[in-house]
């Protein structure tokens, strides 16, 4: 099973997706709590492993997209099939793998490169309760939603590690 983390906060996250051994690490882009470009660089620097992808809100401008795509080693891009429709126009996607968010009709969101081809990624709850039905359901991935903490150096992970450890990540 693989796993995505998904608007990374800090470099606690970023370095906590690398040893999980995560595929993909996410940074949300054009939402009102985004990272800046050079906050993102300065953490993708300190990080490997994880491969980087651009979480862009619909509402951003394609430019805004092209400046990150240039700057940035960026692995995929994850937004709504109608705006990335638009992205994809630009010569900086070539190469870039989409991640699709569509509406299941469920709370979760879906995330698939090919929806209808065994590659979706189901957006979990990380509670302790939620690991046995995951770990049941074998999904080919699963992301996890990163949450800011007041300081960073005092961030407590207790919870993921447990979480991971009957998912048998750890």
């Amino acid at each position: 099973m693989k796993l995505k983390f998904n608007n990374i906060r800090d470099l606690a996250d970023a370095r906590y997706a690398a040893a999980a051994m995560a595929e993909w690490m996410g940074f949300s882009v054009g939402a009102v709590d985004s990272l800046p470009i050079g906050k993102i660089q300065e953490i993708i620097g300190w990080c490997a492993g994880p491969k980087l992808v651009l979480e862009v809100d619909p509402s951003v401008d394609i430019v805004v997209v092209q400046s990150y795509l240039t700057v940035l080693p960026v692995d995929a891009v994850e937004t709504t099939v109608a705006h990335f429709a638009n992205l994809n126009t630009l010569p900086e996607m070539e190469g870039v793998t989409s991640i699709i968010l569509t509406d299941s009709g469920n709370v979760d969101l879906s995330h698939s490169s090919n929806p209808g081809n065994g590659t979706h990624i189901e957006n979990i709850s990380l509670k302790l309760e939620n690991a046995n039905e995951i770990v049941e359901a074998n999904p080919y991935a699963i992301s996890i939603d990163c949450r800011e903490a007041e300081n960073p150096a005092l961030k407590n992970f207790d919870d993921w590690n447990d979480f991971f450890e009957v998912l048998g990540v750890f």
